[in-house]
């Protein structure tokens, strides 16, 4: 199992892109890695910009970082915002993917496969699996 970003990048866009398909969607793929986005897709109500991140399954929730890495230039971590629409999260450790809107997202996202112990139901990994 190769460890190295770039490809466990690639294989969440691969199963993204599985899964989009299979949910009958037409997707469409810019030209390079250089875009803020991986996908574009049409669910019906248009075009709509989709990164996707890998998601870690840590106590109980799916995190995944909602800004772009970039060691280009000392430039950081960059935010989505006005760029994207949706981030696609596949999750090795469910084997699921998840569409969550970046309206929701700041920094860091969550997806929560247990209830909370305060019983916060918010953001339940079920309500956004595709």
């Amino acid at each position: 199992m190769n460890k190295n970003p770039k490809s466990i990048g690639e294989k969440a866009e691969a199963m993204v892109l599985a899964r989009f398909i299979l949910q009958g969607w037409i997707v469409l793929m810019p030209f390079g890695d250089n875009q803020r986005y991986d996908f574009v897709i049409d669910r019906g109500k248009g075009f709509e910009k989709v990164q996707v991140k890998n998601g870690r399954l840590r106590n109980g929730s799916i995190r995944f970082e909602a800004r772009s890495s970039s060691g280009y230039r000392g430039s950081g971590r960059n935010s989505y915002q006005g760029q994207i629409d949706l981030f696609a999260i596949y999750c090795p450790e469910t084997s699921k993917v998840y569409l969550r809107p970046i309206g929701q997202l700041k920094r860091g996202g969550c997806l929560r496969v247990e209830i909370s112990k305060n019983g916060n139901k918010k953001f339940l990994a079920k309500d956004f699996e595709i």
